[in-house]
């Protein structure tokens, strides 16, 4: 880790739950973390599920690296022991010196005037703050702590003991983890003690909150113990949250995770269990029969059900009854628990037990999934809300549509974890659906999309405006004449959000733009080669296929111009319109007499903006105008079944880089650059004994024309790893499949660039035309770490080439993975790609799964829709 001093934390603590969120939530502020603890272990099985592992180090107090400079300090301890507290300060002392760093010493409630404070010197920059009676997933159930001890009681004896008089202050876990975040990095309580505190619960509310929740409870006074009083000298600060919810979060995760109390014999949800019929005579066969059947076909049974229970919630989620469709995800979870916990009964039968292991594994699988469409059905609503008050000149508050939305991510990752933990054990005893889950779900892909979606919401209130306007300049790219990052830059918008409100739309001519353009920049040598052009202008500033390079020169252009600044780039092109017209249906534009649709939008646009246009008419900006205004209305009026729609086709066009986002809010960037969506060109890296390899095909129609429409491409590689190197080839197929009649508009002229590591070597350019082979000079220039190799390919309308390259890179040992990375352009649709690997050791496995075609060779198929990584293990 190398961060910057502001936002490096050293977490002095004990593995426990609470100091688990309060890591969750460092991260999650894009801090980098040092758990310094006497429990390695510990911490290790507890951070299994965090995706952000390059973020944070674990280690013990001789590792400890006093020559770092921290940012902040948070000691936490007492939560699973409390009478380990002094010991563990008194290690922290001696360790740490933090009297010039600001510097969190978090304890629970339980251990108030057990700490002896008199050796400690309390600066300015110490906080000390004593918690509430902590709930929550993942809850310490081992802990010494009252709250822990009640619920044992409940879990094991279905018996609570408490002294009279007793009074709870519960807090949720995910509350106070981020409250004490909050507090570290603002006007925290530095300098003096306080206690964070829930609402007073008592005695008598504690036992009748469980009883609703989990059945009959026996309530009996301890005479032998003493009330908890709160101290009257000290400071307090209330969180608001029901015990109800709080409760039933922190069962739900005992629920799913029945091996953490030992010694239960029956889970919360045993009572919708089905008792097995021990009074029937075993006189009759048929009144033994009977029930037998009924007890084994039972799992079977409530899988079928729960399965299309969940297809069902699916169908009303996206056609807006998203009440229904959450009472139905509800009523999955209780007929799924049915069949869970009938199956870890019927497991153990011989012979019959691996088709219980399944229906067991499936039923956790439809349990979890319910959990996740529970929590996510409100977030997609909060973003369709959201999406409307954008469109809406009524004011409002971002912060109130999207409140509790950081609950709801929170729970949709545990979940994910919680199955992706499941998944594996099942797998590791040899369940068929653990694995061909695991096979076909990247869990690590979809935990880090939730984890930096939780951090793009968190900020999108700064990007909407809500503090100052924003103004970002929207590159409209059209694909049908192919440029580096996603297509020509014929017009482009400014769109300027104030108070989340979308305030000013304007759409501009590129060329009225650039004819402001005074003195003279000179083009990069294939735009000044290849397009004829002696100058360099803003509609030709994404010829770097990175995309946050292409957009900070398309800001400077836009200030050279016309004078004016951004606060980012967004780019589009034109798929992603045309998906909106699939879900719309068509827009009458009336100005213009024609209705568009996602059949006829290419060739309306082509002739609206391209016909009879010349730099300086304002056709083309009127058109465009007019269309998007006529979107942004229909996406606003769209009932809100086709919003949910309008959602993902926006997750969609962002994976596929139709989209693509260079914001200058480095807080709400991150995540982005994170999910890949700002359309960067990098190099993976691996660690320890790996290659990691780049590949990508970059073309630009340097023919000035549309004939993109008309081209279809495959890609074929072939790889070769031997002692020494390994030997790569692309094949790029290229078909134009315009009408001859065309003649040279119809003719694709490309400048077609291979993206490779920077060190590879050996490198060749073949061009195939039917029997005839050519062999190119290519254009090769190292940029920014990788190396791109240029070629000029021409094909006429109703011909096909194939364009051949063939490199290499050496390697000094034998390796133990290789990983692959192909990056897809923007701008161009799915096509058909094949990787043929071979190697002189067989794989140990791969991801995807390739299949094996001959001894030491394996070959995968698909159609690349987004970019495709691919790990071999050798």
């Amino acid at each position: 880790m190398n961060p910057t001093n502001k936002f490096l934390v050293c977490l002095f603590s004990e593995p426990n739950f609470l100091a688990v969120n309060i890591l969750e939530n460092l991260l999650a502020n894009n801090c980098f973390v040092n758990i310094v603890t006497d429990n390695e272990n510990g911490w290790a099985g507890k951070t299994t599920n965090i995706v952000a592992k390059n973020r944070f180090n674990i280690g013990n107090v001789n590792s400890f690296q006093k020559d770092l400079h921290y940012g902040y300090f948070i000691f936490c301890s007492g939560f699973l022991d409390k009478e380990k507290i002094e010991s563990d300060l008194k290690l922290f002392l001696k360790t740490v010196n933090f009297q010039s760093t600001k510097t969190f010493f978090v304890f629970p409630k339980d251990a108030y005037g057990i700490v002896n404070f008199e050796s400690v010197h309390q600066p300015e920059n110490l906080g000390i703050i004593y918690l509430g009676d902590v709930l929550g997933p993942r809850m310490d159930l081992e802990s010494n702590l009252k709250l822990p001890v009640y619920l044992n009681q409940i879990l094991n004896k279905r018996i609570l003991s408490m002294p009279i008089g007793e009074t709870l202050y519960p807090v949720f876990v995910s509350d106070v983890a981020r409250q004490i975040v909050k507090w570290l990095f603002a006007f925290g309580p530095f300098g003096k003690e306080i206690m964070l505190l829930g609402p007073d619960v008592s005695t008598n509310v504690f036992w009748q909150t469980n009883t609703k929740l989990i059945g009959e409870i026996k309530y009996t006074s301890d005479l032998s113990s003493n009330a908890t009083r709160i101290p009257k000298n000290i400071d307090t600060y209330r969180i608001s949250k029901d015990l109800n919810f709080s409760l039933s979060e922190t069962y739900r995760w005992i629920n799913l995770n029945p091996h953490l109390i030992k010694k239960i014999k029956n889970t919360i949800s045993t009572k919708n269990s089905t008792p097995i019929n021990k009074t029937a005579s075993f006189n009759k066969i048929k009144a033994f029969f009977l029930p037998l059947a009924i007890t084994l076909l039972l799992p079977v049974f409530t899988l079928i059900v729960g399965g299309m229970l969940t297809y069902f919630s699916y169908q009303q989620f996206k056609s807006g009854h998203d009440k229904v469709a959450s009472n139905l995800l509800y009523a999955n979870k209780a007929v799924s628990n049915i069949g869970y916990f009938e199956s870890r009964i019927l497991r153990f039968i011989p012979l019959m037990g691996q088709l219980y292991k399944e229906t067991e594994y499936s039923s956790y699988v439809l349990i979890n999934i319910s959990n996740i469409g529970i929590s996510g059905i409100p977030l997609a609503r909060m973003g369709a809300e959201t999406l409307d008050n954008v469109l809406e000149d009524s004011p409002y508050s971002v912060t109130d549509v999207l409140q509790g939305s950081h609950i709801k991510m929170q729970q949709i990752a545990n979940y994910l974890a919680i199955l992706e933990k499941k998944s594996l054990e099942d797998n590791k005893k040899g369940s068929f659906l653990a694995k061909y889950t695991l096979s076909k779900i990247n869990f690590e892909k979809y935990k880090n999309l939730v984890l930096q979606t939780n951090t793009i919401v968190e900020n999108l209130p700064n990007v909407l405006g809500m503090d100052q306007r924003k103004t970002y300049l929207i590159l409209f790219q059209n694909n049908m004449e192919l440029r580096p990052t996603g297509g020509f830059i014929g017009s482009f918008g400014l769109l300027t959000f104030d108070k989340g409100r979308l305030s000013e739309f304007t759409i501009n001519d590129v060329y009225s733009a650039d004819g402001q353009l005074n003195g003279h920049v000179e083009p990069p040598t294939a735009i000044r080669e290849h397009l004829g052009e002696a100058n360099w202008w803003l509609r030709d500033s994404n010829w770097d296929p990175d995309f946050p390079t292409s957009a900070k020169r398309a800001e400077w252009f836009l200030d050279k111009e016309i004078d004016r600044k951004v606060d980012g780039v967004v780019s589009v092109d034109l798929y992603p319109i045309k998906n909106f017209l699939e879900i719309s249906g068509p827009i009458l534009l009336t100005d213009y007499d024609t209705n568009i649709t996602s059949s006829n939008l290419y060739e309306k646009v082509q002739s609206e903006v391209q016909e009879n246009f010349f730099p300086g008419t304002h056709k083309k900006a009127s058109f465009l105008t007019a269309l998007s205004r006529s979107i942004l209305n229909q996406s606003s009026s769209l009932p809100s079944s086709q919003k949910v729609a309008l959602l993902e086709l926006i997750y969609k066009s962002l994976n596929e880089r139709h989209v693509q986002l260079f914001l200058h809010d480095s807080a709400f960037q991150t995540p982005i650059n994170n999910l890949g969506w700002d359309g960067s060109v990098f190099t993976p890296k691996c660690e320890g004994v790996c290659f990691s390899d780049l590949v990508g095909i970059v073309e630009a129609n340097v023919g000035m024309n549309k004939s993109n429409y008309f081209i279809n491409r495959s890609v074929a590689i072939k790889i070769n790893i031997k002692q020494n190197v390994i030997e790569k080839t692309l094949t790029l197929n290229l078909e134009n499949k315009a009408n001859k009649d065309l003649g040279v508009s119809g003719r694709y002229k490309s400048y077609v660039r291979l993206l490779v590591p920077e060190g590879s070597s050996d490198i060749l350019v073949q061009n195939a035309y039917g029997q005839n082979l050519q062999t190119l000079t290519p254009d090769i220039t190292n940029s920014k770490g990788r190396k791109e190799v240029g070629v000029v390919v021409e094909i006429l309308a109703g011909e096909s080439k194939k364009l051949t390259f063939f490199w290499s890179n050496g390697i000094n040992q034998h390796l133990d993975y290789y990983s692959f990375y192909y990056r897809k352009q923007a701008g161009v649709d799915a096509y058909p790609i094949t990787i043929d690997f071979s190697s002189p050791i067989n794989i140990l496995g791969s991801n995807p799964v390739f299949s094996l075609t001959d001894e030491g060779n394996y070959l995968y198929n698909t159609t690349l829709v987004q970019d495709l990584f691919v790990k071999f293990s050798l």
